[in-house]
């Protein structure tokens, strides 16, 4: 009971909490808890949580970041008076770095669609000209390794890592007819070489749309699908042509 009053003036004050002596509170709440059974009251199912079955000492802190909580850490010991301001400072700074950690957790989770979408992203999305059927006009899209660059039908698009993720996704359509992609997944490709730090990859994602969208006239288009999600859109046949 203790812990989980700690939990809950963790969550709504959102400030840390410190209780040194925790036997006579215990006592106090096993006494009104016998009282109220006694005069018919009955608790509603409740969640046990984890920790210590007599803790003497508590300490909790909540985790927020950017005035959001995501979580409470509590750490209980069986000794009397066990923590002090000091052990309070230490836990609020390893709180805040493990509060950045699980938003980040959550938002990478948040980010990679479920598997029916995924499934779903994998159907056949083939090339059409402009009076709806396959074949006819057709774009050649060509990747030079060696300098990093696509260039579209003779014409330069773009260059370095934004060439690298369109060169990449216009083959895994090609070899899978796959239309739908995830940011997720593209930070997880190890072939594209990505920063291992700030790999802005939404920007760079932003900067080849609207190039596409300069330089492509509708045959080529990143389309956003939600929240790192998006689809590659072809409005006509493409030839992809490797060169070094």
């Amino acid at each position: 009971m203790a812990n989980a009053q700690l939990h809950r003036g963790g969550v709504e004050a959102q400030q840390p909490i410190r209780i040194a002596g925790l036997i006579r509170g215990m006592l106090y709440a096993a006494a009104a808890k016998r009282r109220a059974f006694e005069r018919g009251w009955r608790p509603q199912e409740s969640l046990k949580l984890p920790g210590l079955e007599n803790p003497s000492s508590q300490l909790g802190v909540p985790l927020v970041v950017r005035g959001e909580l995501v979580g409470v850490l509590c750490i209980e010991s069986e000794t009397p008076y066990r923590f002090h301001e000091e052990d309070k400072n230490a836990i609020e700074l390893l709180g805040a770095s493990l509060a950045i950690a699980i938003q980040n957790m959550q938002k990478t989770e948040s980010e990679e669609p479920p598997a029916v979408e995924r499934a779903a992203s994998t159907s056949v999305n083939p090339p059409v000209t402009d009076s709806g059927k396959p074949g006819g006009r057709k774009r050649e899209v060509a990747y030079y390794k060696t300098d990093e660059v696509v260039m579209i039908d003779g014409d330069y698009l773009i260059r370095s890592l934004p060439a690298r993720i369109l060169w990449k996704l216009l083959q895994t359509h090609k070899r899978e007819g796959r239309a739908e992609f995830t940011n997720r997944e593209l930070r997880l490709d190890k072939s594209l070489n990505l920063p291992v730090f700030k790999d802005n990859l939404e920007t760079r994602l932003l900067l080849l749309r609207r190039r596409l969208d300069q330089k492509g006239d509708d045959d080529i288009r990143l389309v956003p699908k939600g929240r790192g999600r998006f689809a590659l859109e072809l409005g006509c046949a493409v030839e992809l042509v490797e060169k070094p």
